[in-house]
């Protein structure tokens, strides 16, 4: 796809510049259309097409004085191939009071060349306000997600263009820009209906898939002497292998607000769930039900900078049995089922700041939230809320390469639950458990291009327990995530974790004669998809864990397999 231009205040008043987020050829650039195949030949076209925004200059009308001649000054430096002069003279028109769509534009298009493409993605939105603009900047927006590996929002925004545009030779981009994310858009490209207007965006997938499950209730891989049951009993677990199929929807969608202050509204809905075709195995069925309905609201900006603030409401439903490991079974107490005792609802807010500079990031963000779960009468209820603030600065060390830190504090009371003495011992006068968490994480990001990802980190929580400290523990966990995609049908996601919990005074089994607990575990993920058709996909994944305890119960291995399709809009 070719690179964006800058307008600008030059000669005629309406020229073209260029660089690689937005539409347009731009002077001197000989990768302008490598994302578009298919379009050399027409470049002698194209080049009458950015001529013929010269005839735009008498359409603008802009204020004269200092803004004119830092924005003016903007355009000859980016022409210059100086983005960083640039950047700072149309931040610098902007506090001096310059203000439109063709200053946001022009940001955009700087931002992308310099490779901030978030910044580049916020002033492109705020550019569409101007309805000469608007197309113009749906492609760019198009150009901005590819470049951030986002091909499904890249998808929609260049669609968008395509539909918002009358000019020909922009239609003519959008479409061979789809074209270029998936073959099999070329039909679609050609007998798409234009609506009145664009109003923002909407995905919709739905993944299904069949598996196979070595470990159906994570069961124990050994036999244990149960030192929580006063007889001590020798347990014998009994694993169990099964077959159940997996069902993930999803459906979002994204609205610009109109009040033309960049603001996006995001609802987000998730329905997920994990059934077993055996009868015996139908306690191992899981569920989730979640909303999130998220507004994102850029704030006044520095010549160097942008600040945004993100609000949410979240709400949610989660379903799962609560069953004994050893056999799958249903558990009990005097009399009473406590199968449903893990199901809960949830709700909470949360609101975050971020701000966002050419190499550095920042932010802060809070949240509360309340799980409900159901009522039990013979044991207490699992009902808490949580109270989480976290931080997080992020540098771009080298190209491509983004180095992390987040910290997070967060405090969790239970309404009915009792702490553990140090004995272990669970009595009625206790006080209700409390527990404050602090976690620190490092995190290394690169990318190159569009093809290869990894991300490595490291995350060290502190679990304190606010009566006595029974429930102390230290967590550490290291995770690498890789991501390969050589083309726009193939993709594949490898996440490997390891974690280890030290306790500090915990025993296993909650009983002293068990000993010190201990727990360590590796996880890993792997899932493949390639796409066959427009809107399908091939799904495989396979998970597999490795958990060990001194605390046998929590011990076990357990592989999952599946094949399947996905269908999205």
């Amino acid at each position: 796809m070719s690179p964006p231009r800058v307008v600008g205040q030059c000669v005629n008043r309406f020229t073209v510049v260029q660089r690689r987020p937005a539409y347009g050829w731009g002077l001197g650039h000989s990768r302008g259309m490598e994302h578009v195949r298919g379009l050399r030949a027409r470049s002698f076209r194209l080049a009458v097409f950015i001529l013929s925004g010269l005839l735009l200059a008498p359409t603008w009308s802009l204020a004269q004085g200092s803004a004119d001649d830092l924005f003016r000054e903007g355009t000859e430096a980016f022409k210059a191939g100086r983005y960083e002069t640039a950047l700072s003279k149309f931040r610098a028109a902007e506090s001096a009071g310059k203000r439109s769509s063709l200053l946001y534009y022009n940001l955009g298009v700087t931002h992308y060349k310099l490779q901030n493409y978030r910044l580049a993605e916020v002033s492109f939105e705020r550019a569409t306000d101007d309805t000469r603009l608007t197309a113009l900047a749906y492609y760019n927006l198009g150009l901005t997600h590819k470049a951030q590996g986002d091909s499904v929002a890249a998808r929609s925004w260049f669609e968008a263009a395509w539909e918002q545009t009358d000019d020909e030779a922009l239609r003519q981009l959008a479409a061979k820009a789809i074209v270029s994310l998936n073959a099999s858009y070329k039909r679609r490209a050609a007998n798409w209906r234009r609506p009145q207007q664009y109003d923002g965006t909407f995905d919709f997938h739905v993944v299904t898939r069949v598996g196979t499950d070595d470990n159906v209730f994570r069961t124990p891989n050994e036999d244990y002497i149960d030192l929580s049951d006063p007889a001590a009993p020798l347990v014998t677990p009994q694993p169990q292998s099964g077959e159940f199929t997996h069902i993930d929807v999803r459906a979002t969608a994204r609205y610009p607000s109109s009040s033309g202050r960049g603001t996006i509204y995001t609802f987000d809905f998730r329905g997920a769930g994990d059934y077993y075709f055996d009868a015996a195995q139908q306690n191992a069925n899981e569920y989730l039900a979640r909303v999130v309905f998220d507004a994102w609201m850029p704030v006044g900006n520095s010549p160097k900078s942008t600040k945004a603030f993100s609000n949410r409401f979240f709400a949610g439903l989660n379903k799962e049995t609560n069953y004994d490991p050893d056999d799958g079974l249903e558990r009990t107490f005097g009399g009473e089922d406590l199968s449903d005792r893990y199901t809960y609802s949830n709700f909470g807010i949360g609101t975050a700041f971020d701000q966002y500079f050419s190499k550095l990031g920042y932010g802060f963000a809070a949240e509360v939230e309340l799980r409900d779960y159901q009522e039990t009468q013979t044991v207490a209820d699992y009902d808490f809320e949580e109270f989480l603030a976290a931080a997080h600065v992020d540098y771009e060390i080298l190209p491509k390469t983004v180095f992390g830190v987040l910290g997070e504090y967060y405090v969790r009371e239970y309404h009915e639950r009792v702490a553990r003495d140090l004995n272990g011992d669970l009595i009625v006068t206790n006080p209700l458990l409390e527990y404050r968490y602090a976690a620190a994480e490092a995190l290394l990001k690169y990318r190159f291009k569009d093809i290869f990802r990894i991300r490595l980190s490291y995350r060290r929580t502190r679990r304190d327990d606010n009566f006595f400290g029974y429930a102390d523990y230290t967590k550490d966990r290291a995770r690498v995530v890789i991501t390969l995609a050589p083309g726009d049908r193939f993709r594949a996601d490898l996440a490997v974790s390891q974690r280890e919990y030290e306790y500090d005074n915990a025993f296993a089994f909650n009983d002293p004669a068990g000993g010190p607990r201990e727990l360590d575990g590796i996880e890993g993920v792997f899932v493949a998809q390639y796409r066959f058709a427009e809107q399908w996909s091939i799904w495989a994944e396979v998970e597999y864990w490795d958990i060990t305890s001194t605390d046998t119960r929590n011990q076990y291995e357990r592989m999952r397999t599946m094949l399947g399709v996905k269908w999205e809009i």
